[in-house]
């Protein structure tokens, strides 16, 4: 079974619970975490995520985790930084992301998708948006459940990020 090496790009309610799933996964093998906040820098992965000690620490340096060379880096910060992006794409690592931003990329501004789609040819990189079934919990799934009541008075969507 061929394994990928795989960064987690920050640790906050979403990246969290992927790392774990990262740590966990056998054909997966973390390779580096980045973090934002220097309390959380030189801690291992595990104590991150509540798991055991996997021996990856984290870290705040950009270019620590472009030297890893990784396969996937799974790029979940609080707000999207398209330099940081561009970056790792150009350096040949791939994106999976759960940033909104990248769920539909004709909404991006044409010159920034124009900087991203370059740094994916210079770098023979992609990127994978994704997120809680993005276009299916919001919208089909309420409409569906909806359709089975005899009356509705109302429909209220909370969607939390």
């Amino acid at each position: 079974m061929r394994t990928y090496r795989v960064v987690q790009w920050a640790t906050g309610n979403i990246g969290t619970r992927a790392l774990r799933g990262v740590i966990e996964h056998p054909a997966l093998d973390l390779a580096g975490v980045y973090v934002h906040s220097e309390a959380k820098s030189g801690r291992d992965a595990g104590d991150l995520c509540g798991l055991k000690p996997t021996g990856v620490t984290s870290t705040t340096d950009v270019d620590e985790i472009v030297a890893l060379g990784a396969d996937c880096v799974l790029y979940m910060p609080r707000s999207c930084d398209f330099d940081e992006v561009c970056r790792l794409l150009g350096a040949g690592t791939n994106i999976v992301t759960t940033r909104g931003e990248f769920h539909h990329p004709g909404s991006l501004f044409p010159e920034v998708r124009k900087r991203v789609e370059d740094a994916c040819e210079q770098g023979g990189t992609s990127i994978h948006s994704t997120g809680s079934s993005p276009g299916f919990i919001t919208e089909a799934v309420p409409l569906v459940l909806a359709s089975i009541q005899r009356r509705l008075d109302g429909l209220l969507i909370d969607e939390f990020a």
